[in-house]
């Protein structure tokens, strides 16, 4: 398992007080280890900490890894991790500094979903001459059956500590005691499908306790994603008789090689270690004649653990996108007068029948004939709806686009240089923000 860092730029209960414990895990199961607030002075002395000299690939890392830089310029930098291969499916990052009166490092900023694919993505400013510390690691599925939960403790001088592990019944709610050996607990996977476990641990010290929680999840088969015609979805309009090229990405977390089921209700279409299938829908081909239907991809490993991957489609007679300036739309756009814009309708059907078209402004004056139109907003036009209508001699779709014209446009806010959102910005004592709006002026404004 490799985790890529590139970029420089650097986890969700604080734990400052007078007992301070964290839950950590061997192996690469996933804890609250990775998502606290703060660390105590001296532990983070204790870890081996490698040095960022220049943005760049930082290269593989174990699966929690400290790196520490000191800026020399004040700008927005980028941390964000990647996958190399499949043999990992999350990483996560967090960026601490030192706060030397309050005895801990603290964190700035974590992310664990923001990159594509499960990765995390950081992008924030970072002060010159201060030093800031990068946290990240990534979790996995088990490779192994046993791991070793631990829960480290740090207590005021003359108290001992005592620990309680349990899980929590699904149906009662009821603690199931486990039996942990003081700080540790041993934990055996025996699952043969997707499961999720929660662990907990409660440590106790005079009249102060704490639990930290162990999310140990096991995953034999990951779905990375599904495709159909080379698109990322999962779902599809679909005319009879055009073929659909359909693609499942996934991989066994344990090695195992994959067999590919795909099939429509229990009739089979194909079976091997394709992970692909390409589908011509027919009247027959369809389960009971239905005019919309699942079409279903099982991977399965050695073992018989199975994932399973829907693709939903729906038949209809005309399947239309609409697109302006080549981007696709669902019709509204602002525009502005005296600039011209190429107006598409991408529309399919049935093979053996032909499409027509017939564009026409709302006043009923037709202005094209064709997939595309090149239009212009004339001088004093504040908006205007221009409808098309699709036929392919049976069956007919009318699409409109709604065209507005103005004075400002495309209007963006950033905070340091990320898009912002809502009405209130988050702002923290001390930090730098660069704002920013961006806007397109009308030629005529």
């Amino acid at each position: 398992m490799v985790l890529l860092l590139t970029g420089i730029a650097l986890p969700d209960s604080p734990l400052y007080g007078s007992m301070t414990a964290h839950a950590s895990t061997s192996g690469d199961a996933r804890g609250d280890y990775y998502k606290q607030s703060s660390f105590p002075i001296g532990y983070l002395e204790q870890e081996e900490i490698h040095t960022i000299t220049k943005e760049g690939n930082l290269g593989p890392v174990n699966a929690v890894t400290w790196y520490q830089s000191t800026p020399t310029e004040t700008a927005t930098y980028v941390f964000f991790g990647s996958r190399k291969d499949y043999t990992h499916l999350d990483t996560y990052g967090s960026i601490y500094t030192k706060n030397t009166e309050l005895g801990y490092y603290e964190q700035l900023i974590q992310d664990d979903e923001s990159g594509n694919y499960g990765q995390f993505k950081i992008k924030t400013t970072l002060t010159a001459g201060t030093t800031y510390y990068l946290y990240a690691g990534y979790s996995n599925s088990f490779h192994v059956e046993e791991y070793v939960l631990e829960a480290d403790i740090l207590c005021e001088n003359g108290i001992t500590p005592t620990f309680e592990w349990y899980t929590i019944d699904k149906d009662t709610g009821n603690k199931k005691i486990l039996s942990g050996t003081g700080s540790a607990y041993t934990y055996t996977e025996s699952g043969s499908a997707s499961n999720e476990t929660r662990i907990y641990c409660t440590v106790s010290a005079g009249i102060d306790s704490e639990t930290s929680t162990f999310f140990m999840s096991y995953i034999p088969i990951s779905i990375v994603r599904t495709s159909i015609n080379g698109t990322n979805t999962d779902g599809s309009e679909f005319q009879m008789n055009l073929p659909y090229a359909l693609q499942v990405e996934a991989y066994s977390t344990t090695g195992s090689p994959l067999t590919y089921t795909w099939k429509i209700g229990d009739k089979i279409l194909q079976t091997g270690d394709s992970d692909s299938l390409s589908f011509t829908p027919t009247q027959e081909s369809l389960e009971d004649g239905s005019l919309s239907f699942e079409l279903i991809c099982e991977a399965s490993d050695e073992e018989g653990c199975t994932e399973t991957s829907l693709f939903y489609f729906r038949y209809a007679p005309i399947s239309v996108i609409l697109e302006i300036d080549g981007k696709q739309t669902y019709g509204n756009a602002d525009v502005f007068r005296g600039v011209p814009y190429t107006l598409k309708i991408n529309a399919t059907t049935d093979p053996e029948k032909t499409l027509t078209y017939q564009r026409q402004k709302m006043e009923g004056s037709v202005i094209g004939s064709e997939s595309t139109y090149q239009y212009t907003m004339e001088s004093g036009t504040t908006s205007e709806t221009i409808l098309c209508t699709v036929s392919n001699g049976s069956e007919s779709d009318t699409h409109r686009f709604r065209l507005s014209y103005p004075p400002l446009a495309g209007a963006d806010l950033t905070v340091n240089g990320s898009r912002a959102s809502g009405n209130a910005i988050p702002v923290y004592a001390g930090e730098f923000y660069r704002l920013k709006v961006s806007a397109n002026a009308a030629p005529d404004a």
